[in-house]
């Protein structure tokens, strides 16, 4: 998974501003009317001991949680709007006003205004709304320009007029984004811009479209935002279809689309290429991952991966700072980092930030700058300063072999380039693992990950059928550095989370004392969020931020034993065993994942929810004694 590298504080919080009507060049999500009141959250003692927050949203988007709407609001009968602040919170961030819609006789009575992501609001005297040029404005937006009516609001005329000069001195100075002159393929690129720079300014890793097989319904858009899939906009299919079109037409990088034209009935893919304005107003450089197939419903699930790629300001974060324990860092990690020559594992399912990890270890390498690096990646997804990454694209025509071809071909060549370190993004067959093992022998240092599902599972995985590596070579002194687990899992909002107790349920409880911990050490997530961690347009969780649960091992010679006799229940027990310290203790020695998750669950950093939705009901998880003997806690 590719996770961003910018960061945000961690317990600092941000007031929210009294709302004003004003214009933004940065597409927003729209507001609704039916705004549900938000309480205060009051503050409390929090630290996130140096934890990174991942994925990070570019943009503080503050102000009180609206629930999405774009159902036209008819609103002739509802007394007129005569509070500029109340108008002014749902339509915070108007873009610009659509321009040709309203007739010139017509102009100081009714106000279309841009909202982005292809939505207009109506602003009009109430006498206006029972014309039929009312109804005209409303055909031209939704017929003509292909547009949503997100909000209809009746305002009294002193408010108009207040409201119509403001628009007209922004329409004086901004560059207007619907002009009566803009063709469909523009309008629809438009839309594609805003749905992609909406998500990545909300810190999305991934944009989810459900593409309906039915034109007359419509379509989903979710974000998967701190690990977890939000859903965001509801938008008419015919829009996103043509949204997706212009995208993948105009955006493609050239040789990475396996199509020459998007369709809903062909699987597509293809690498986009984005400037998106960040919160500091600098344009930064993003991808776009962009990954089509149909479904049986004659529509099609897009899913786009937005990955960093500005080599300006690049902030590698820190072991500490990704969430590994000390007792990880100091006593394992680092060790196996200074030797010089060996393979370190990461194993972890999609989106567990394995490639974050492996950056981190290129960046954390002793005299690096003494070293020759490299890379291997299909595609490189981060820049790596002082590392020479070599990307493995596709072209238009590439199959999954010519693709395999490509990436065996560039590590034969690496080794003849007398490297020192070598990162390769995955060892995903034989070949490739053939290759790594070589390149091992031959005394370099490698870093790379495995698909797996523990520490101790991803070996039996690298010495299957599949990969097929000897396990006398794994199992050898000079081989093994350190294999590693990894899951990411939401961080609980300083601000607004709360104890746990009275919301653990009776099985929760006995897992808690199963692990000899204090459930009133316990916090859980506030559904309702604040204003720190809630995001526009999106349900809230009360979670802000992601962090590694991880396990480590290094292997000792009794356990380089098991693993050249393949005795994976005895390489588990042993490793297992080696935990010399309660759940409540930071040392991670001989610790899971999971016993990581708890350690952080106790320090009031993780909710328990999140834990046994990722792993297991703690009542459920099998506890092994210590090394020191006795009691299992």
């Amino acid at each position: 998974m590719g996770i961003r590298d910018l960061f945000i504080g961690s317990s600092a919080s941000r007031k929210t501003p009294t709302p004003t009507l004003k214009p933004s060049a940065r597409p927003q999500a729209i507001r609704s009317s039916s705004a549900s009141q938000v309480k205060s959250a009051g503050s409390s003692e929090y630290s996130h001991d140096h934890v990174v927050q991942f994925p990070v949203a570019r943009l503080a988007i503050t102000g009180a949680h609206r629930e999405e709407s774009l159902t036209a609001l008819t609103s002739a009968e509802i007394d007129p709007v005569s509070d500029r602040k109340k108008l002014g919170d749902e339509i915070l961030n108007y873009r610009a006003e659509v321009l040709g819609v309203v007739t010139r006789s017509a102009k100081d009575k009714c106000l279309v205004l841009d909202l982005g992501f292809n939505a207009a609001a109506l602003i009009a005297v109430p006498e206006f709304t029972n014309t039929g040029l009312y109804e005209t404005v409303k055909q031209t937006l939704t017929q003509s320009r292909s547009m949503t009516i997100a909000y209809e609001r009746t305002v009294t005329h002193e408010l108009f007029q207040d409201l119509f000069l403001e628009v007209q001195k922004l329409t004086s100075r901004a560059a207007q984004t619907i002009q009566s002159s803009m063709s469909e393929e523009t309008r629809n690129l438009v839309l594609f811009n805003d749905l992609v720079t909406g998500a990545y300014q909300l810190g999305a890793t991934d944009i989810h479209f459900t593409v309906s097989g039915d034109a007359s319904q419509l379509s989903f858009v979710r974000l998967r935002i701190y690990g977890r899939m939000s859903s965001w906009k509801t938008l008419p299919t015919a829009h996103i279809k043509a949204a997706l079109a212009a995208g993948y037409s105009s955006k493609s990088v050239p040789g990475t689309n396996s199509e020459p034209d998007w369709t809903v009935t062909k699987p597509c893919s293809t690498i986009t290429k984005h400037e998106i304005e960040d919160s500091l107003r600098r344009k930064r450089g993003v991808s776009g991952r962009f990954t089509s197939r149909p479904t049986v419903d004659g529509g099609c699930k897009v899913s786009i991966r937005l990955l960093d790629t500005d080599v300006r300001d690049v902030r590698i974060p820190t072991l500490q700072e990704l969430g590994y324990a000390p007792s990880h860092i100091n006593d394992q990690l680092l060790p196996a980092l200074r030797k010089n020559e060996g393979a370190i594992l990461i194993a972890g399912g999609t989106g567990s930030g394995k490639s974050t990890t492996l950056r981190t270890f290129m960046h954390q390498l002793p005299d690096k700058e003494r070293l020759e690096r490299y890379s291997v990646e299909d595609p490189v997804e981060y820049v790596l300063p002082g590392v020479v990454q070599l990307s493995i694209q596709r072209s238009s025509d590439s199959s999954e072999e010519t693709t395999r071809l490509q990436f065996t071909a560039a590590l034969r060549d690496l080794m003849r380039m007398d490297p020192d370190a070598v990162m390769i993004g995955e060892i995903r067959d034989e070949e490739t693992a053939n290759l790594t093992t070589e390149m091992v022998n031959t005394g370099h240092r490698v870093l790379t990950t495995v698909h797996g599902n523990g520490n101790i599972d991803v070996l039996d995985r690298l010495t299957g059928k599949k990969l097929a590596v000897a396990p006398s070579t794994l199992g050898s002194g000079k081989f093994l550095l350190a294999c590693m687990y990894q899951k990411l899992l939401p961080l609980l909002c300083p601000s607004c989370r709360k104890p746990a107790k009275g919301f653990l349920t009776p099985d929760q409880l006995e897992g808690v004392r199963r692990f000899g911990l204090d459930h009133g050490t316990l916090f859980v997530a506030d559904e309702q969020g604040c204003d720190n961690c809630r995001l526009d347009g999106i349900e809230p969780t009360g979670t802000k931020g992601l962090t590694v649960v991880a396990e480590v091992m290094t292997p000792s010679r009794e356990m380089l034993e098991h693993i050249r006799s393949q005795n994976w229940p005895a390489a588990r027990d042993l490793w297992r065993s080696q935990r010399c310290s309660d759940f409540g203790d930071e040392n991670m020695t001989g610790k899971t994942a999971f016993e990581h998750a708890v350690f952080k669950m106790s320090r009031g950093l993780i909710d328990i929810n999140d834990i046994e939705r990722d792993f297991e009901p703690l009542i459920n998880y099998e506890i092994y004694a210590s090394s020191e003997g006795g009691s299992n806690v």
